[in-house]
């Protein structure tokens, strides 16, 4: 079954606009008809959802920062 996990990228400042805190939507464990399907996505996805990039894995994807840490 794929996951969808986000990988927040450096807060960029706007001056009296605000901040904006980018993100880089991931579908990983994705099977080659998921896959196909979000190749086939719309141009227009990344604005529609706020990320800046949607990436598709077929294999998993560890990313360090969205890690729970046990103590």
């Amino acid at each position: 079954m794929a996951r969808i996990q986000v990988l927040e990228l450096p807060m960029v400042d706007h001056g009296d606009d605000g901040m904006e805190t980018p993100f880089v939507l991931i579908i990983d464990q994705a099977d080659d008809g998921l896959s196909e399907r979000i190749a086939r996505w719309s141009e227009d996805i990344t604005k529609r959802i706020g990320a800046r990039q949607v990436l598709c894995f077929p294999g998993s994807i560890s990313i360090p920062a969205n890690e729970v840490r046990v103590s």
